[in-house]
C-alpha cells in the first residue's frame, strides 16, 4: 500500500516533540540521508519504523498527520 506524506504535517510533529530529522533518523536506527529519500519518497517506511514513530509520535500522529 502506498501513502502520501505530508512533509509539512511531518516537519510540525517533528517541531512537537522538539526533534529535528537527524534526531528521528537516530531513533529509527537509520541515516539521516534515509530518512530524506523515504519522505520523498512519499514514505517509504519499513514496518519496524512506523513502530517506533507510533512510540515517539503517537498512533493520532502517525496515522493522521504524517500520511494522508
Amino acid at each position: 500500500m502506498d501513502y502520501l506524506m505530508n512533509e509539512n504535517l511531518f516537519n510540525a510533529a517533528l517541531a512537537s516533540k522538539g526533534m529535528t530529522r537527524e534526531d528521528l533518523a537516530k531513533k529509527l536506527g537509520i541515516s539521516r540521508n534515509s530518512l530524506l529519500n523515504k519522505i520523498k519518497r512519499g514514505g517509504d517506511f519499513r514496518k519496524n519504523e512506523i513502530i517506533a514513530m507510533h512510540k515517539i509520535f503517537g498512533k493520532k500522529v502517525v496515522d493522521g498527520f504524517l500520511f494522508n
